[in-house]
């Protein structure tokens, strides 16, 4: 955090980075019972979500005089994640014996977030103690993109498939306008 005042001017600048490694793991036993069949499915996940992110607010607060002040700011942060999945399924006939058939499925997904932030707060304190007005007005822009490769691969007899490989992409944005007053 940087902060200059000069006069009836304040400026800021906040910077921020933050390395997040969150794993975790599950297992679902799931049970099929149907007219011709029944069966059991074990599946076990292993996830690792790891990621940078960073954001940088700068602006300036405008003191018009002991009771006005106007502040103007923007925000930038930015984030990238790599994420894995994997997730085996064993299959079981109806007594728990296994079968000979597996399936094992990894999911690499990169994940890059994107926001811009802007905003005008204007506060104006009463001669009344705790009595205040504020008005605030903001805008965000933010973009998120998810890119996902999956590896299929399907075991039969200790035979290997070929692998099925697919693909997903999901780009998602947001726009969205606050405009506030509040008077306490």
């Amino acid at each position: 955090n940087v902060n200059y005042r000069t006069g009836w001017i304040n400026w800021f600048v906040n910077y921020g980075v933050t390395y997040r490694e969150s794993p975790g793991r599950g297992f679902t036993d799931n049970f099929y019972n149907r007219a011709d069949t029944t069966y059991f499915i074990d599946q076990i996940n292993r996830r690792l979500r790891a990621g940078v992110s960073q954001n940088v607010r700068f602006g300036s607060d405008i003191y018009l005089n002991n009771t006005n002040i106007i502040t103007l700011s923007a925000s930038y942060r930015t984030s990238d994640q790599e994420n894995t999945t994997k997730t085996l399924y064993d299959f079981y006939d109806e007594t728990r014996a296994p079968l000979d058939f597996s399936r094992r499925r990894v999911d690499n997904e990169d994940e890059t977030d994107l926001n811009w932030q802007y905003e005008v707060e204007y506060t104006r304190d009463f001669a009344r103690r705790g009595q205040k007005l504020t008005f605030d007005f903001q805008f965000q822009d933010s973009n998120e993109i998810e890119i996902s490769a999956f590896d299929d691969v399907t075991k039969f007899d200790d035979m290997p498939n070929q692998p099925l490989i697919q693909r997903s992409e999901n780009d998602n944005g947001e726009t969205r306008t606050l405009v506030q007053l509040d008077y306490i």
